[in-house]
């Protein structure tokens, strides 16, 4: 198992940021960053697939039961274990900061 390091913790706080950042554009609370094998930042991008001008074909996430995000429920681990080659998979962490962007966002579903 690979050590987790600060360098990984901070890119993860970065996304993190980034997600507070599509939140207060008024978009969903979720980003992703993309590293190359030595930790350069290929790319970074908060949420951008809501309407009118967003679009959901980018939308990364594969969970949630909400009208706004009809996605389908897989976990990220049964994902990664179906690909060609291993991934591991680390978490989760940092689990209150990460929640920080979304607390208020979600309306509460009527069940």
């Amino acid at each position: 198992m690979t050590h987790i390091t600060e360098t990984d913790l901070r890119f993860l706080r970065r996304a993190i940021e980034l997600s507070e950042e599509s939140r207060q554009r008024g978009r969903h609370p979720f980003a992703a960053l993309v590293l190359d094998a030595e930790g350069v930042v290929l790319s970074e991008k908060g949420n951008n697939s809501m309407p009118p001008e967003g679009d959901p074909t980018q939308h990364a996430e594969l969970t949630g039961d909400d009208p706004e995000n009809p996605t389908f429920d897989v976990p990220c681990r049964e994902v990664a274990a179906r690909g060609q080659r291993a991934i591991e998979i680390h978490g989760p962490m940092l689990e209150d900061e990460a929640a920080a962007p979304h607390v208020g966002f979600w309306r509460p579903t009527e069940g």
